[in-house]
């Protein structure tokens, strides 16, 4: 009996590795580092002026990286970037409302509605009766937006192969 040899096989897996569209990390590192930067600040603690400042340095990255997407994965990295900067926005959103009261009620304001429906925030009451605490809000929407930033940074970083598009 004879052994086949397996080293063609190992070649074009090696071949068929660099196939898949890959991000071009350099292009994309502002955005990665505006990213990291937000995701600091929220670990670690931030004031709400200088939570804007980093979002509005994020989005304006978000914004620059739209001109810059060539490929499948860096139109998936940039979709999860994207969707994080919704999160954080909206966080910003509810922090700002909770400055003259942590217990908010989206009966009367429908951006407090829409964010309210986005995101599992637990809170008391149903309908037009629903209120909830604005510092829970946030966190709890902080969840969302480093899940969504978690996943395009493994897609920056080449850390997540499941999250890349499958090639046509």
């Amino acid at each position: 009996m004879r052994k086949k040899s397996i080293a063609p096989i190992f070649a074009a897996l090696l071949v068929c590795s660099h196939c898949a569209p890959r991000v071009d990390k350099q292009k994309f590192e502002p955005l990665y580092r505006a990213g990291k930067n937000i995701e600091g600040a929220v670990a670690v603690g931030v004031n709400l002026l200088k939570y804007r400042e980093l979002l509005q340095g994020f989005a304006t990255e978000v914004s620059i990286a739209n001109d810059k997407v060539a490929n499948d994965a860096e139109r998936a990295l940039l979709k999860n970037y994207e969707e994080a900067l919704v999160a954080y926005k909206d966080a910003g959103a509810v922090w700002e409302k909770r400055l003259k009261g942590d217990t908010l009620s989206p009966a009367d304001d429908p951006e407090l509605v829409r964010i309210a429906d986005a995101y599992p925030i637990s809170g008391r009451g149903s309908g037009r009766a629903f209120t909830f605490s604005g510092e829970a809000a946030v966190q709890t929407i902080w969840v969302r937006a480093g899940a969504r930033l978690k996943a395009a940074n493994d897609l920056y970083t080449g850390n997540s192969a499941d999250a890349l598009p499958t090639p046509h």
